[in-house]
Protein backbone atom coordinates (compact mmCIF):
# COMPACT_ATOMS: atom_id res chain seq x y z
CA UNK A 1 0.00 0.00 0.00
CA UNK A 2 3.14 2.67 0.45
CA UNK A 3 5.49 1.70 -2.29
CA UNK A 4 3.12 3.99 -4.75
CA UNK A 5 3.96 6.30 -2.61
CA UNK A 6 7.74 6.32 -1.29
CA UNK A 7 10.86 4.69 -3.66
CA UNK A 8 11.89 2.32 -1.10
CA UNK A 9 9.65 0.74 1.83
CA UNK A 10 11.02 -1.78 4.54
CA UNK A 11 9.06 -3.43 6.54
CA UNK A 12 11.11 -5.31 10.29
CA UNK A 13 8.62 -7.17 11.90
CA UNK A 14 8.28 -7.91 15.80
CA UNK A 15 7.16 -11.29 16.46
CA UNK A 16 6.42 -11.81 20.21
CA UNK A 17 3.90 -14.04 22.49
CA UNK A 18 3.08 -14.28 26.34
CA UNK A 19 1.80 -16.77 28.71
CA UNK A 20 -1.03 -15.63 30.59
CA UNK A 21 -1.42 -16.64 34.01
CA UNK A 22 -3.87 -15.09 35.67
CA UNK A 23 -7.54 -14.17 34.82
CA UNK A 24 -7.78 -10.69 36.39
CA UNK A 25 -5.10 -8.85 33.69
CA UNK A 26 -6.49 -10.73 30.72
CA UNK A 27 -10.24 -9.26 31.75
CA UNK A 28 -9.45 -5.92 32.18
CA UNK A 29 -7.37 -5.71 28.87
CA UNK A 30 -10.77 -7.40 27.15
CA UNK A 31 -13.27 -4.72 29.19
CA UNK A 32 -10.62 -1.91 27.93
CA UNK A 33 -11.34 -3.35 24.55
CA UNK A 34 -14.73 -4.11 24.33
CA UNK A 35 -15.56 -0.41 25.90
CA UNK A 36 -13.49 1.06 23.25
CA UNK A 37 -15.04 -0.68 20.71
CA UNK A 38 -18.95 0.50 21.82
CA UNK A 39 -19.70 -3.16 22.92
CA UNK A 40 -21.46 -3.90 25.81
CA UNK A 41 -21.56 -7.79 28.19
CA UNK A 42 -23.86 -7.91 30.49
CA UNK A 43 -22.76 -9.41 33.52
CA UNK A 44 -23.33 -12.82 33.54
CA UNK A 45 -21.51 -13.08 29.54
CA UNK A 46 -18.59 -11.67 31.70
CA UNK A 47 -19.11 -14.17 34.46
CA UNK A 48 -19.17 -16.97 31.61
CA UNK A 49 -16.16 -15.26 30.02
CA UNK A 50 -14.13 -15.26 33.24
CA UNK A 51 -15.06 -18.97 34.44
CA UNK A 52 -14.01 -19.67 30.59
CA UNK A 53 -10.51 -18.27 31.52
CA UNK A 54 -9.80 -20.03 34.61
CA UNK A 55 -10.98 -22.91 33.04
CA UNK A 56 -8.04 -22.85 30.12
CA UNK A 57 -5.87 -21.56 32.55
CA UNK A 58 -6.48 -24.48 34.99
CA UNK A 59 -5.89 -26.96 32.02
CA UNK A 60 -3.20 -25.31 30.36
CA UNK A 61 -1.40 -23.45 33.12
CA UNK A 62 -2.03 -20.38 30.84
CA UNK A 63 -2.96 -18.60 27.80
CA UNK A 64 -0.95 -18.41 25.34
CA UNK A 65 -0.98 -15.40 23.33
CA UNK A 66 0.89 -14.44 20.00
CA UNK A 67 1.90 -10.29 19.70
CA UNK A 68 3.34 -9.19 16.17
CA UNK A 69 4.30 -5.13 15.63
CA UNK A 70 6.03 -3.86 12.57
CA UNK A 71 7.91 -0.41 11.66
CA UNK A 72 7.05 0.75 8.32
CA UNK A 73 10.82 2.26 6.90
CA UNK A 74 9.71 4.68 4.11
CA UNK A 75 12.24 6.42 1.74
CA UNK A 76 11.28 9.49 -0.61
Amino acid sequence: MLRPYFSSVTVDRYEDAMNVTEVEPLMAYILSMITLRGISLDGGRLESLSRLLEKEIALQGAIHITKSACLFICQP
